[in-house]
Parts: structure tokens; sequence; C-alpha cells
């Protein structure tokens, strides 16, 4: 079989040894008092929803747009954790030792875009709370990489939910302090890692589904394209994924791999088993930006301006001439009680601000780098700005 991949992606930034890892063992038995399965035929095929919901109103949800696929075949899980509440829910955040050990199996760097409030681990066989304790270690799903990370922040704190939304707020404590808080999306796709060449000299990502996983022991800067020998795509067989979320509800989700050849197709990938294999990734940032933080101050006395209006244009950044995120404005009006306002900055490259006070309009820009912090302030009626760019930092 010839394999062609065809792959939009941005370079990786930062990479963590996974060797030599502790797995923490799973709880046995399912926080949740209920929990259950249902499916949806389209014509992509049928989906099917596990779900578990808690007296807080939080439901954990694993959708996989397929429950069968055929060898060398792509399935599509989406995990989140969905407030189905019509107000906030707020809720205290401790780590989850289980979710942060995943995280080495599932992300470059182990750095989980939910800020690991939700995570998952993938097991060949089939598994429940009733005998999951067997299930061994998860398949490795990231390519083994050794570069440097950036450093991660702990994860004490607390989160908000959105109402109806898998959106939160979440504040994390940073040297005994409690740090602005900012958003962050409680879900996570789970797909397989790999890299086009070897990690020195290619540029490495996840694809756009689960393919197969790398073979225990495989070293860390060897070839790590899916046509590596220690790659595996997925031998037939069922498969298990577990995925939890910070306050310890579980969802057990489930599919098939045949031996024969299928097709199956999304709107976010498409795969085709024939004499020829063509796979189209997403584009996806790991990389990401700190944080963007805004503030308007007057030049006389220096204090926060009540009653400036502002327009926040994001700047998508760019993978292969492919925006990694869809552009928007967000308008909101300043008050005397806020000093800093918060943006979302993921998959960004910047923003172009543009701020209306007292008839007068005042425009410029902020940029965002990877793993640090933007601090933009405006001062009025001058116009005056001051951008710093820190790296490492969670507050202005």
């Amino acid at each position: 079989m010839v394999v062609v991949v065809a792959a939009s992606l941005t370079a990786v930034l930062a990479f963590t040894d996974l060797k030599g890892q502790n797995v923490s063992t799973l709880p046995t038995t399912e926080s949740s008092p209920s929990t259950s399965t249902s499916s949806s035929t389209s014509s992509g095929g049928t989906s099917t929803t596990y779900s578990t919901a808690s007296d807080s109103g939080l439901d954990l949800q694993v959708m996989l747009n397929s429950s069968s696929i055929g060898s060398h075949g792509a399935v599509a899980a989406h995990i989140e954790v969905l407030n189905t509440l019509d107000h906030n829910v707020s809720l205290s955040v401790m780590p989850n030792q289980t979710i942060t050990t995943w995280n080495g199996y599932d992300f470059f760097c182990s750095s989980n875009p939910s800020d690991s409030l939700v995570g998952f681990a993938l097991f060949k066989g089939h598994f429940s709370a009733g005998n999951v304790s067997a299930a061994g270690s998860p398949l490795q799903l990231a390519a083994p990489v050794a570069l440097p990370c950036p450093y991660n922040l702990p994860a004490n704190g607390t989160t908000t939910f959105l109402p109806n939304s898998d959106r939160t707020t979440s504040s994390w404590y940073y040297a005994g302090a409690l740090q602005p808080p900012y958003l962050v999306t409680a879900e996570v796709n789970a797909t397989t890692g790999y890299c086009t060449a070897s990690a020195m000299s290619g540029t490495c990502g996840p694809s756009s589904g689960l393919l197969g996983y790398w073979n225990p022991g495989f070293g860390s800067m060897g070839n790590m394209t899916l046509g590596s020998k220690d790659f595996t795509y997925f031998p037939p067989g069922e498969y298990t994924i577990v995925a939890q979320d910070d306050w310890s509800q579980t969802v057990y989700a489930h599919f098939q791999v045949t031996s024969s050849a299928r097709s199956t197709s999304s709107s976010s990938n498409t795969v085709s088993t024939t004499s020829t294999q063509t796979v189209t990734y997403q584009c996806i940032i790991t990389g990401q930006p700190g944080g963007l933080f805004l503030r308007i101050l007057s030049d006389s006395d220096q204090t926060q301006v009540a009653g400036a209006a502002v327009n926040a244009t994001n700047q998508p950044a760019y993978c292969n001439n492919s925006p990694a995120n869809v552009q928007t404005t967000t308008s909101f009006t300043t008050t005397a009680g806020t000093q800093w306002y918060s943006l979302d900055s993921q998959n960004d490259a910047g923003y172009s601000f543009v701020v209306t006070y007292l008839g007068q309009t005042y425009t410029f820009q902020a940029s965002l780098r990877p793993a640090s912090l933007t601090c933009a302030t405006l001062y009025v009626p001058s116009g005056r700005t001051n951008v710093t760019i820190t790296e490492f930092q969670n507050s202005c």
C-alpha cells in the first residue's frame, strides 16, 4: 500500500520526554449516578455519544463519528465537559493525577488544551468500571520526542462554566496569589500525533483522528512519520476510550476496528482506503500564547478609564497559508471597577484595537508570542501605547 500524506500544520515549539512515566490507577467505580449512550445516523455514517451527568449539572461526553472503522481508517473522537444548566456553575479545581499522567501519552509536551479540566486514555480491548484496573498502560498516541517544554503553572484554582456551554472562566494560583481569570474550553480531541520526519528536522502535530499508536520503548529522535516501523495502525479488535474530568466523572466509549477496508469521512478529515490512502489533517498550534490583557488609563492620574468603547479584533495565526482560527471582533465598554480586560488568545498571532472615548478614536495593535503574556495599555487622551511581552507569566 502506498501512503500519501497531505498536512497543514504549524511547527510544534516545545516537546517533552515521555519515557519513564508511571501510570496512575483509574478509579474502579464511576462517580456519576447515571450514564447513557446514544447513536445518530447521517450521510457520513453512524455517530455515537457516551455521557454521564452529575448533580452539579456538568455532563461529561465522548462523541465518536463512527463506532466501527476499517484497517488504516480513522475515528474522530471529541471529549468535553458541558454545563447543561441555564446558569453559571462555579467549581474548585485540583490537579487530577490520572489526567496528568494520561497527558503524557496523548499530547506533545503533555500540554492538554483544556488546561487538564478533562483528559482521556486509549486502551486496546473492551473495558468498563468493573475491569479497567486490568487495562495496563494506555496506548502511546503522541510521538515520543525529547525537546524542552515551557513551564506549566500549577492547576489549583477555580473555574466557572458558562450556561449551556463548555466554555469556562478559570483562575489559577501562582506564587500564592490568585491570578486574573481567562477563558478555557473544557474539551479535547483524541488524535494520533506524528512528525513529517524526525523531531529535530520535521514538523510535528496531531492528526485529525485516531489512526494508531507508537510502539512501547520507541526512542525519542527516530523516524516519527506514520510510515515508521515504530508506528502501528490499529490492528483489528475493540478499543476503549476512557475519559475523566477534574471532578472524577468517568465515561467509557468503545469502537471496533475491522480487517476489511472501508472509508470514513467527516467535516474535519477524509480517509479513503484504496490502493492509495490520502489523509488531510487539520491545522492546529501547540505552542500557544500565554494570554492577552488590555487596559485603558488616564494620562492625568494613571487610573482606569470608564466609558471607553473597545472593539478588539483577533489576527489568526496561520498554518501553511491557512488560518488556524476564525477572525471575530469582541466589543465591550470599560468600567471604573476593572483595570485589565482578558481576551482569548488561542490560535491567534495578535490583536488590533479600535477605542472610542470622548469623541476621539484610537487604533493600535498588539502581538502574541508562544508561552508569553502580552500586556497592552492605551493612555488617553494622548493616545500613546505600551505593549509588553513576557515569557512564562500569567498576570500583568
